[in-house]
C-alpha cells in the first residue's frame, strides 16, 4: 500500500527523489503511530469508565433490593384503602397534620411540586 502511495506521489509530482517519497512515509507511521496511542489511552478511558459504571450498578441493584419490598408494601397498603376513606379525607376542610405528611410525600414522589391541600384533594379525587 504504502509503495503505490509514494510510486503516485513521485509520479503526479514529478518529484524524482526517493528523500520526498520518505519523509511521506516516515509522516504516516508517526500518524499512525500517535493514532494507535490515542486509541490506546481512549480504550483505557472507557475500559476504567465501564469498570466504576458496574460497581455503581451493583451499588443501585443493591439499593433497589432493598426498597423493593417496601414499595409492594407501600402499593398493598395503597390498594387496602375503600373509596369511602379517600373521600372522607376529601371532604376535610383542613387535613389532620398526619394526612397532610402523608400526601405530601406521595405528590412530592410523584413529582408533583404543588403541595397545597387544593393539590392533594385533586390527587385524591384522580386517585379514586
Amino acid at each position: 500500500m504504502f509503495h503505490r502511495l509514494i510510486h503516485w506521489i513521485v509520479s503526479s509530482c514529478g518529484i524524482g527523489t526517493w528523500q520526498f517519497a520518505v519523509a511521506v512515509v516516515v509522516r504516516l507511521v508517526q500518524n499512525a503511530s500517535t493514532q494507535k496511542a490515542e486509541m490506546e489511552e481512549l480504550s483505557k478511558k472507557a475500559s476504567d469508565e465501564r469498570e466504576k459504571l458496574e460497581k455503581r450498578k451493583g451499588q443501585i441493584d443493591k439499593e433497589l433490593a432493598e426498597i423493593e419490598p417496601m414499595v409492594r408494601e407501600a402499593k398493598a397498603a395503597v390498594g387496602n384503602i375503600k373509596n369511602e376513606t379517600l373521600g372522607e379525607i376529601r371532604a376535610l376542610r383542613a387535613p389532620p397534620d398526619t394526612i397532610r405528611d402523608i400526601l405530601e410525600g406521595v405528590l412530592r414522589v410523584m413529582g408533583n411540586p404543588d403541595t397545597s391541600w387544593l393539590a392533594m384533594k385533586r390527587f385524591v379525587i384522580v386517585t379514586m
